[in-house]
C-alpha cells in the first residue's frame, strides 16, 4: 500500500538498502537509449559499492546479485513515467526488494535534503547523482519514505509442461501423455496444498488425453503465505512457476465504494482457461459481454462493481464449476443452475433473441455467447416476478424505489414484503415532514401528465441502452490501453535487455517450430477425415447394395484353419473363403475344402489342384473393417469352376479306362503271341 509508513527503525539483522538516482539527460521512457543511473550499495548502514554511471539493465544485474532488502528513491517514477510501467517493472526485480520513496508520497512529499536533515544526515552544497542516491539509501535505513506496494493479496500458480517437444518419432504419443499425467500429478498435489493449508484460490485447467495440458491457479494470498508450501520446479516433465500478481494502480486503501444506481444484475459466468462473463440487469438489458484468459475473481468483481448490485450468479451446466459457486459464496447471493446442460443451439437462439433486440451488442466469442446465454437464462426464471413487482411498485401514488424492490423480490422476498419495506421508508420521510404546517394538497395526474410519465419511462429505457453500451465501451477502451501499455513495456524491455535480440530470434524460432508442427498435425488430421469420409462414402454405396442384393458377404481370414470350413458351413456366408496368405494352405486343407465343395477368393491366382481359385480383383468388391463384400457374380463363377472341375474329373477318369483296357488288350496279344490285334468281337473269343 502506498503512503504506509516505515517502522521507525529496522531490524539490525544483515540488511542490505540500494539508494538509485536517475542521471541528468535521461528518461525511463526514452526508447533511443537507456537510461542510466547513480547507485549505492548498503549493508547495515555501511557502503560495500558504489556506482557513477551504470545502465538500467546492469542495475537489474546488480539487484539480482545483491538482492537487497530496500531500493531507495526520490521519486518511483524516474524508474518508470507510468503505474503500469512500475508495476511490470517490479516482475524485474528479486521477489523480497521493496520500493521506498523517501521523500514520502502525495502531500506529505518534501524535497530530500530536507527528510535527510530531519532524520539527522548533515548536507552540504549541491546534490550529486550518486550523493543523491546515497541519501536516499541512508534516510531508508533510518526508517524514513514511503513504501510502495503494487503487490496484490494474490498469485499466480502456473503449471505447464517442462520443456518444448517437437513432433514426430515413434515415441511421441507415449512421452506427451507421460507429460500430461505429470502436470496433472502435480495439479493435484498443488490443490491438496492449498486445501489442506485452507487458502482461498481459483483454478482452471485445459484437458488432453492422458491428463492435463496446463494448469493456473490463483491463490488469494500473498506470495509470502505460499513459501515452504510450494515451491517452483523446472525438470523434462513439469514447470510450476509462482509470481506474484499486482496492481495497476498506486493508491491507499479505501472501502469499496457501493455502485452510483441500485439496480439489480446478474452475472452469467463462463469459467475456463479463457473465461467469458456477461452481466444482465433486472430488465432483461445486456450491461456488459467480456473474455478473457485467466481471470479471478478479483478481477470479476472490479469489473461489475460499478454496474450495480448482483443479486444471482449463474452458468450454463447442470454441474457449476467450482469457480461459479465460489464466485457466489464471496457475493452471498443465489446461484442459477439449469436442470440440463444448455445446448449450443439453445444458447445461440437466446443470443439471437437478445441481439434483435439490442443490436448493439457485440457477441466476440462462444465464452461472452455461453455467459450470457447463462444469465439470461437465469432472469427468464424471475422476469414475471420482475414484471408484477414493477407493476404493483408503479401503482403507489407516492415515490418508491422500485429498483430496490425488484432487487429484493431477486433475492427471495415476496412482492408484498419488498414492498412493504418501501413503504416503512416512505413513512419515515414523512414522519420528518410532519412538522411542517401547511401540507400541499394531493394532486392527481391529468391526463397530459399521464402521458409524460409514459414518455419518461420510454426515455428511460433509452438510457439504460446507452449506458450499458458506454459501459461496453468504456471496458472495451480499458482493455486497450492495458494491452497497449503491456506491448510497450515487452518492447522496451526488449531494447534493454542485452540478450533481447536472441531472446525475440529464439521465440521466433520455437513460433515457427510450433506453427510448422501444427500445419503437420492439420494435414494428417485432413487426410484422416478425408478418410473417414470415404470409408463413410462407401459404407453408404455398399449398404444400398445390400439392401438391394447387389453384394455378398465373403468370410476373410489373414491365414487358413479347419475349423472356418465349420464356422462357413453353419453360417449365411457362402461357400467361399477369401485367404489373405495362402501360404498356410495345406494338403489337407485343400482335401478339406475339396470335399466340403468349399472355394478359394485369393489376391493372386495360384493352382490349387480338385478346389477352385477365383481372384479377387477380377470382382467388385470392398473392405470394412474385418469384413469383405463381393459382387454376387462371384457366386455363380465359383459354381461354374465347381462344374468345370466336375467335367474335368470325369474326362480323366473315362481316359483312365478306356487306357487301362488298351493295356489289357496288350498284354494278352502279349501272352497268346497274336501278330495281329483282334477285333472286339475276336477279342471275346479269348
Amino acid at each position: 500500500m502506498c503512503g504506509e509508513k516505515m517502522n521507525k527503525s529496522n531490524d539490525q539483522r544483515n540488511i542490505i538498502i540500494v539508494g538509485v538516482d536517475i542521471l541528468p539527460g535521461y528518461s525511463p521512457s526514452s526508447s533511443n537509449k537507456q537510461p542510466h543511473y547513480a547507485v549505492v550499495f548498503l549493508r547495515n548502514g555501511e557502503v560495500i559499492d558504489s556506482y557513477e554511471d551504470i545502465s538500467f539493465a546492469r542495475m537489474i544485474r546488480l539487484l539480482w546479485e545483491y538482492k537487497p532488502d530496500i531500493l531507495a528513491i526520490d521519486n518511483v517514477f524516474e524508474l518508470k513515467e507510468t503505474v503500469s510501467g512500475l508495476s511490470k517493472l517490479l516482475t524485474l526485480f528479486p521477489p523480497n526488494t521493496r520500493i521506498v520513496q523517501v521523500t514520502g508520497w502525495g502531500p506529505e512529499a518534501v524535497n530530500i535534503k530536507t527528510v535527510a536533515r530531519n532524520h539527522g544526515i548533515e548536507v552540504h552544497g549541491k546534490l550529486s547523482p550518486l550523493k543523491t542516491a546515497y541519501l536516499a539509501a541512508m534516510i531508508a535505513w533510518k526508517g524514513g519514505g514511503a513504501t510502495l506496494r503494487l503487490l496484490e493479496e494474490k498469485t499466480k500458480i502456473i503449471v505447464t509442461k517442462g520443456r518444448s517437444v517437437s513432433h514426430g518419432g515413434m515415441s511421441y504419443n507415449r512421452f506427451m501423455r507421460s507429460i500430461r499425467a505429470s502436470i496433472l500429478a502435480t495439479t493435484k498435489e498443488i490443490k491438496r496444498v492449498l486445501d489442506r493449508n485452507k487458502l482461498d484460490y481459483d483454478v482452471t485447467f485445459k484437458k488432453s488425453m492422458g491428463g492435463l495440458e496446463r494448469s493456473v491457479f490463483v491463490v488469494y494470498a500473498p506470495r509470502e503465505k505460499l513459501y515452504g508450501l510450494i515451491k517452483p520446479i523446472k525438470n523434462k516433465s513439469v514447470r510450476v512457476i509462482i509470481k506474484p500478481i499486482y496492481r495497476e494502480k498506486i493508491v491507499l486503501e479505501t472501502p469499496h465504494k457501493k455502485p452510483g444506481k441500485s439496480r439489480g444484475i446478474i452475472i452469467g459466468l463462463d469459467p475456463g482457461i479463457y473465461t467469458g462473463v456477461a452481466v444482465i440487469d433486472l430488465d432483461g438489458t445486456p450491461l456488459l459481454t467480456f473474455s478473457s484468459k485467466n481471470l479471478d475473481r478479483a478481477d470479476i468483481l472490479g469489473m461489475v462493481s460499478g454496474l450495480g448490485r448482483v443479486v444471482m450468479v449463474a452458468t450454463d451446466v447442470s454441474k457449476p464449476p467450482a469457480n461459479v459457486k465460489k464466485l457466489a459464496s464471496t457475493l452471498n447471493v443465489q446461484l442459477f443452475i439449469p436442470d440440463r446442460d444448455l445446448s449450443t443451439e439453445e444458447k445461440q437462439e437466446i443470443v439471437r433473441g437478445i441481439k434483435a433486440r439490442y443490436p448493439w451488442i457485440e457477441i466476440d466469442d462462444t465464452h461472452e455467447r455461453d455467459a450470457l446465454a447463462a444469465a439470461y437464462k437465469a432472469y427468464l426464471t424471475i422476469r414475471d416476478k420482475m414484471i408484477q413487482a414493477e407493476a404493483k411498485a408503479s401503482e403507489m401514488t407516492f415515490p418508491i424505489n422500485i429498483d430496490r424492490v425488484k432487487i429484493m423480490v431477486a433475492m427471495g422476498a415476496s412482492i408484498a414484503e419488498a414492498i412493504e419495506c418501501e413503504i416503512e421508508k416512505a413513512v419515515t420521510m414523512v414522519k420528518e415532514e410532519v412538522e411542517t404546517p401547511r401540507k400541499k394538497p394531493r394532486r392527481v395526474p391529468s391526463f397530459s401528465e399521464k402521458e409524460l410519465m409514459d414518455k419518461i419511462d420510454v426515455l428511460s429505457r433509452k438510457i439504460k441502452v446507452i449506458e450499458a453500451e458506454k459501459h461496453r465501451l468504456l471496458d472495451q477502451l480499458k482493455q486497450y490501453k492495458r494491452r497497449v501499455e503491456e506491448l510497450e513495456l515487452e518492447l522496451k524491455t526488449l531494447k534493454l535487455s542485452r540478450n533481447g535480440n536472441d531472446e525475440l530470434v529464439r521465440r521466433i524460432y520455437i513460433l515457427e517450430q510450433e506453427n510448422r508442427d501444427l500445419s503437420q498435425r492439420l494435414k494428417r488430421a485432413l487426410e484422416e477425415l478425408h478418410r473417414i469420409k470415404e470409408e463413410k462414402k462407401n459404407l453408404v454405396e455398399v449398404v444400398k447394395k445390400i439392401v438391394r442384393g447387389n453384394y455378398v458377404n465373403v468370410l476373410s481370414t489373414e491365414t487358413f484353419s479347419p475349423s472356418l470350413i465349420s464356422w462357413v458351413r453353419n453360417s449365411d456366408y457362402p461357400p467361399l473363403i477369401h485367404v489373405r496368405n495362402p501360404g498356410t494352405l495345406l494338403a489337407e486343407h485343400i482335401l478339406l475344402l475339396k470335399q466340403e465343395r468349399i472355394g478359394l477368393l485369393l489376391e493372386k491366382p495360384i493352382s490349387v489342384d480338385g478346389v477352385p481359385v477365383l481372384v479377387l480383383n477380377n470382382y467388385d468388391h470392398v473392405f470394412l473393417e474385418d469384413e469383405l463384400f463381393v459382387e454376387p457374380r462371384v457366386i455363380d463363377d465359383l459354381e461354374n469352376v465347381w462344374e468345370e472341375i466336375r467335367r474335368r474329373e470325369e474326362e480323366d477318369k473315362f481316359t483312365k479306362i478306356v487306357r487301362l483296357i488298351e493295356e489289357y488288350k496288350k498284354e494278352r496279344k502279349k501272352r497268346l503271341g497274336l501278330k495281329k490285334e483282334p477285333s472286339l468281337w475276336e477279342f471275346d473269343k479269348y
